[in-house]
């Protein structure tokens, strides 16, 4: 199961590291204030910030905000492969491609979307198109004039 860990944001004009907890990342109460330090952490806000996971995991476990489609809204995602990183239980874990099924795919092929979900790119593009109403199969006309011949 999926656990969010605490998050560690250095600013590079403050010495101190500001912990958030899961708690404050998740419970409504708060919602305003985590938004309020994701908008500060992002890089369009003309502060740097180094932002890490609290998870066990070993390495930097590097953090970035990610602006959602409406603008007004910031989330976490993990920095490009880094999801080996992380604790197996936290929320950012994911395999190396090395280790999955993906190896087989060229780079860029098989990707991992902000939502969870798994994007696939096409060398052509796919359209779904219901079938057209009404469409009639009309016999070959090789075996039109033909007798129908069963085994006796």
């Amino acid at each position: 199961m999926s656990q969010k860990f605490a998050v560690m944001i250095a600013y590079d004009d403050d010495p101190n590291v500001k912990r958030y907890s899961p708690d404050f990342q998740t419970q409504d109460e708060f919602a305003k204030g985590w938004q309020s330090a994701l908008k500060k952490a992002h890089h369009t806000s003309g502060q740097k910030s180094v932002i890490t996971c609290g998870c066990r995991g070993k390495g930097e476990k590097r953090l970035y905000v990610r602006a959602l489609p409406n603008g007004d809204a910031f989330i976490l995602v993990k920095a490009a492969n880094t999801g080996i990183e992380h604790d197996p239980s936290c929320v950012f874990f994911s395999l190396d491609a090395r280790h999955t099924g993906l190896k087989g795919y060229a780079s860029g092929v098989v990707r991992i979307t902000t939502e969870g979900d798994m994007a696939v790119r096409l060398g052509i593009g796919m359209t779904e198109k219901d079938p057209p109403e009404n469409q009639k199969c009309l016999p070959c006309p090789m075996f039109s004039d033909q007798k129908e011949v069963r085994p006796q």
